[in-house]
């Protein structure tokens, strides 16, 4: 089937939709004829189906756009699950059995309850096959799915967006051989893609534009959607160094938060590039290109230059794409916020670096029905002809009928006979599994204090800190070796006041760590500043079992770095840090 001369583009962030449509020349290149952003409101949720809130948004967008358009559309990298395997180099007819195999491996749901999808990557004089795997939950594809073709959409194609990123990276820049990171900043994350060469990598961290807005809002004392509206305003990245902090208080309060929150940021993209280096085998970037949204905060650029040492740029994805005249200026001063619309739309014109499909159960089936079309043609005038042929010997039939319908419905006796056996075998089954189903639980309870202090032992690696205690609490916050010390007959009385004792609620809710800090090289906020560090990274590293939403938003009160006097050599610092899933004690 021949490829559409016009496409239109569709990109699912956590605060904005966007559309965008392009032309395709008589070249195969592309020219954007039209782009339209809607902002969605309130607080942008972390559920990547969030159906209930981009319905509105994707409706008021659709009045915009062409309806009757092919629409390929992108989610965003936290919405899917994203591995870069290698492979052992094998014959080709073999490569798909080796992927399945590790897409079983390394996808954390069952295979067959996600749709999921893989491209080998060019690595020519490797030794192994590098993979890029994409996998999502289908019930979750086909729910936003669902939003997006009753808005009106007439979905052809599902994408990342880090992957689109890839090939509008590749294509705009064709002359970049060194190793390049990009920085896409989101509102609820980050897309950081990596090339060099013939390598690619990329990986989402969960850190955007919305820590910024939360950070103001509880800073300013106002709900998010007045601290988005600040920092859209006046917002902006302090400087450090020697620069001079802005005259008026209320700016500089401003981009200090700002400039802590994306501090958060910077630390994530750090580990990242020295996770790419030491386990994929990669290079430490020598130039940084931003985009996203999250990257209009004024001096952003500044920030990671300052951060990373590193050269940085915009990313201009429209530096190799033709501009209708009517948006030429108005493109060119958002072309940052357009790279995943340009890597869709260039799946249409050629071959691409990394080719994602995702296929919802809708356009599978489309598709398959399209593929089927001329069989099914010839299939019903061949029906046609043998109905007329059958109606002419219909009557002499009639007895033939009437003695299979007899044997079909002694099969159907048996069919119901066998069927209520496996009914009573499923409700024998469903009594085991509610026996099975505490012991299966307890089992995996015993892994689950070990991980946590063996993530907490690795993100204390510090020489300036140390934790002389560990309380598990209570999801009341009450202390587990104080309520052990105190008989159960003796807690509280119930909220009713009538006397009666309730038990305390049976789960750990959390840590309490304590622990001494010292000065660094004799400053003490140097030391106190580690102190955060290491609070900020219990939430944010990777594989973390605390609330990490939790942590960012009550820091203030989990947190407690006592004033140090001149006298003692170390200082007492307090954490208390929320479990992501509290662990039953029965």
């Amino acid at each position: 089937m021949a490829a559409p001369t016009r496409i239109q583009t569709l990109s699912i962030g956590s605060q904005t939709l966007s559309a965008a449509t392009f032309a395709r020349a008589k070249n195969n290149s592309l020219v954007l004829e039209s782009f339209e952003f809607e902002p969605m409101p309130g607080e942008p949720p972390a559920d990547a189906g969030r159906g209930p809130q981009v319905r509105p948004t994707l409706e008021s967008l659709a009045d915009s756009c062409n309806l009757k358009l092919p629409t390929r559309y992108a989610l965003s990298g936290q919405a899917v699950f994203t591995r870069f395997v290698k492979l052992p180099a094998v014959e080709e007819s073999k490569v798909g059995q080796m992927v399945e195999f590790e897409a079983q491996q390394n996808v954390p749901f069952p295979i067959n309850e996600v749709e999921w999808d893989y491209k080998l990557i060019d690595t020519p004089g490797a030794d192994d096959l590098e993979v890029a795997l994409v996998a999502i939950k289908t019930e979750a594809l086909n729910q936003i799915n669902s939003v997006v073709e009753e808005a009106g959409f007439q979905v052809e194609a599902v994408d990342v967006a880090p992957m689109a990123l890839i090939n509008a990276l590749r294509y705009n820049y064709p002359e970049l051989s060194d190793p390049v990171m990009l920085i896409d900043i989101g509102s609820r994350s980050t897309n950081l893609v990596f090339t060099e060469a013939t390598r690619l990598f990329s990986r989402t961290l969960p850190v955007g534009g919305a820590a910024v807005t939360l950070a103001i809002a509880k800073e300013l004392a106002v709900p998010f959607a007045d601290a988005e509206a600040r920092k859209i305003e006046a917002g902006f990245v302090a400087l450090g160094g020697n620069y001079e902090e802005n005259p008026d208080p209320d700016l500089a309060a401003l981009g200090r938060v700002s400039r802590t929150a994306m501090s958060r940021l910077h630390a994530e993209i750090v580990r990242t590039i020295n996770y790419y280096r030491s386990t994929i085998g990669g290079s430490k970037p020598v130039q940084v290109m931003l985009c996203g949204g999250g990257a209009a905060l004024p001096y952003t650029k500044e920030f990671f230059e300052e951060k990373l040492g590193l050269p940085v740029e915009y990313f201009n994805p429209l530096r190799m794409i033709g501009l209708s005249p009517s948006i030429a200026e108005q493109a060119s001063a958002v072309a940052y916020r357009l790279g995943d619309h340009v890597g869709l739309a260039l799946r249409t014109v050629g071959s691409c670096p990394v080719e994602i499909d995702l296929k919802p159960t809708a356009v599978a089936f489309r598709r398959e029905l399209c593929q089927r079309k001329p069989v099914l043609t010839a299939g019903a005038v061949a029906l046609m002809a043998g109905f007329a042929a059958w109606a002419g010997q219909a009557y002499f039939g009639a007895a033939t009928a009437q003695s299979e319908l007899q044997e079909l419905r002694a099969e159907r006796d048996r069919v119901e006979e066998v069927t209520g056996r496996i009914q009573i075998a499923r409700e024998a089954r469903s009594a085991l599994d509610e026996t099975r189903a505490p012991l299966v639980s307890a089992l995996q309870a015993r892994s689950v204090w070990p991980g946590v202090l063996d993530f907490l032992n690795r993100e204390f690696a510090s020489d300036v800190l140390w934790v002389t205690d560990v309380d598990p609490l209570l999801l009341d916050g009450t202390s587990v070796i104080r309520s052990e010390s105190t008989p159960r007959a003796a807690a509280r009385p119930a909220a009713g006041g009538d006397g009666e004792a309730e038990a305390p609620p049976n789960a750990i809710g959390g840590l309490q760590l304590r622990g001494l800090w010292r000065a660094s090289d004799n400053d003490p906020v140097a030391g106190q500043n580690e102190v955060r560090r290491i609070y900020q990274a219990l939430g944010s590293a990777e594989g973390s079992p605390f609330d990490a939403e939790r942590m960012s938003a009550e820091e203030g009160d989990r947190l407690r770095i006592p004033s140090p006097d001149e006298e003692s050599l170390a200082w007492p610092f307090t954490m208390r840090l929320p479990l992501a899933n509290p662990i039953s004690l029965d």
